[in-house]
């Protein structure tokens, strides 16, 4: 969305209520103040990741600093926000997944009323996916055309066409604890979890809610 558009919004005086996506390096304060005028009310955007080496190797173009200004920008014109992280990412190990989660505590109160989605990262033709196949973490003969099941990613609660790519430095040890830490973090902002919650339940996924249900109760055990 630019200023120009806006503008002609405001020209035509059409009132309507309007969403869109954005990046934190390409908005700035008074393009924000525009756009709400013109009636954007919500605004999306990906930060992915809170580990500036993480965002540096995954040539995301962006900086910490950047995310946290305009979340503050959005705050403070009362614009609510949708904010995209996601985990698993070439390299990444549990304390940069950590940072991240740090980071969704410290800023969950810009969050509302939608919130944020946590996935994994995309990896259907990406550099994820190249590198994945390339060190082995993924079968050589995986393809998107066949279904991909995995007694573990299916405990995890995950849908089992979708993989999750074990690293080294961050296999399941260290996703049962992310796993339990998110939970913590669902659990201290119940209004984002409850939103989370229903949109699984609209999606059809009470198996894997309860699942997931399970691994934070044998979690609170230390099993």
């Amino acid at each position: 969305m630019s200023k120009r558009s806006c503008a002609e919004i405001q020209k035509r005086k059409l009132v309507f209520p309007w969403e869109c996506e954005i990046r934190v390096n390409g908005v700035s304060l008074d393009l924000l103040q525009t756009m709400k005028k013109a009636g954007c009310y919500y605004v999306d955007f990906g930060i992915e990741s809170a580990s500036p080496r993480v965002l540096k190797e995954m040539h995301k173009g962006i900086t910490v600093e950047q995310a946290e200004r305009v979340l503050r920008w959005t705050k403070d014109l009362g614009l609510y926000t949708k904010v995209f992280f996601t985990f698993g990412h070439i390299g990444e190990t549990l304390d940069d997944a950590m940072k991240t989660v740090e980071f969704m505590d410290r800023y969950a109160e810009v969050y509302r009323p939608r919130g944020i989605q946590c996935e994994r990262p995309n990896l259907s033709g990406t550099e994820v996916e190249q590198s994945a196949l390339a060190q082995g973490l993924l079968p050589k003969d995986f393809s998107w055309d066949r279904p991909y099941l995995d007694q573990k990613i299916e405990a995890l609660g995950t849908d089992p066409i979708i993989p999750i790519v074990l690293q080294p430095q961050f296999g399941w040890k260290e996703f049962r604890k992310l796993e339990l830490r998110l939970t913590w973090f669902w659990l201290k902002h119940p209004q984002a979890a409850l939103k989370a919650v229903w949109g699984q339940i609209r999606l059809g996924r009470i198996q894997i809610l309860a699942k997931l249900a399970y691994r934070f109760t044998l979690s609170l055990f230390g099993k």
